[in-house]
């Protein structure tokens, strides 16, 4: 079942799915108190139904790019960094052919969105994987969303000069830049930002 109500009704919905022995998804909040969703966790875990908790990323930026795009009939990939390394590294070291599928598609999809770079255990594996699908994108005219929240100095130390240089020559940079909500929420009290 997947729970994508308001949020004060999350809590009545997920709990009905656990008395009908239903898996479920629900977007985040979970619940409107802590105390619901200790009670909803426990009754999910005697019942030991699957259940996962989803964030809609429908009012960031590159969500709404790749909406359009996709209403377009353009094909769109979204990654974390973190998950886009890992599919780099099953690739590279294994021969699962989900893989290999998924590999291929990073490079011929329309749009790659690569979200929150800088968050994964970077390394000279990571950094060398890095390069080669900007530099493949780039040879195959493809477009590439990039977001991090790395300083320019801090990307270039990180991921290598050369990187660093294809980006800087072939993307256009933006700068975005404000309160972090998630600070603002918690001196607000949690509700408002």
């Amino acid at each position: 079942m997947d729970i994508c109500t308001s949020n004060d009704a999350h809590f009545e919905i997920a709990m009905a799915a656990v008395e009908a022995g239903k898996p479920y998804d629900v977007e985040k909040p979970v619940t409107m108190t802590a105390a619901e969703a200790d009670i909803l966790a426990k009754a999910t875990a005697e019942k030991g139904l699957p259940n996962m908790v989803c964030f809609s990323y429908r009012f960031k930026a590159a969500a709404r790019c790749a909406r359009e795009l996709i209403e377009q009939s353009f094909c769109v990939i979204y990654f974390t960094a973190f998950d886009l390394f890992d599919l780099f590294a099953r690739y590279t070291f294994s021969s699962s052919e989900e893989a290999k599928d998924a590999h291929a598609n990073i490079f011929d999809c329309d749009l790659l969105i690569i979200d929150d770079l800088g968050t994964e255990l970077t390394n000279s594996f990571v950094s060398s994987q890095l390069f080669l699908c900007i530099n493949e994108r780039i040879l195959r005219k493809k477009s590439t969303i990039i977001s991090t929240n790395l300083p320019l100095d801090r990307f270039m130390e990180t991921y290598s000069e050369r990187t660093f240089s294809r980006i800087s020559s072939n993307y256009t940079i933006i700068k975005l830049f404000g309160n972090d909500i998630r600070i603002q929420k918690k001196l607000l009290g949690g509700t408002k930002a």
